[in-house]
């Protein structure tokens, strides 16, 4: 995934992702898979790294930010808990909508023709 040309590009995108969700706290995942949008890359595997990445930056500006204020360890546990588990719930949810994946639930949209044999102006209309 990771070839040696996109390192510098991968590294630029993490550092200015990761600066952007700790000035904000928002805005990691939306920096860096727009970045690695213009790359070759296999974007589903990209969006488990990145997932994978959020959880240790959160948890970084967490340890980092305990020193300044105190932290309620039961609501950042519920935090954590809900990135674990959400994600991958999100991530299945995604795959299982899409009428383009091979998981997909809903197959009847395979079967649909496309748009534009209904359009004004085509033979078949």
């Amino acid at each position: 995934m990771l070839d040696p040309q996109y390192l510098w590009l991968f590294g630029l995108l993490i550092g200015l992702g990761a600066f952007t969700q700790g000035f904000t706290g928002i805005g990691f995942g939306i920096i860096v898979l727009a970045g690695i949008a213009f790359t070759p890359w296999d974007f589903e595997r990209a969006t488990v790294v990145l997932n994978l990445l959020l959880l240790v930056l959160n948890g970084s500006i967490i340890y980092a930010g305990r020193k300044d204020s105190p932290i309620n360890g039961a609501v950042v546990g519920y935090i954590l808990l809900g990135e674990i588990l959400g994600v991958p719930v999100g991530y299945w949810l995604l795959l299982a909508t899409s009428p383009f994946s091979d998981w997909s639930l809903v197959q009847p949209w395979h079967s649909l023709p496309p748009m534009s044999c209904c359009a004004p102006g085509s033979e078949n209309s």
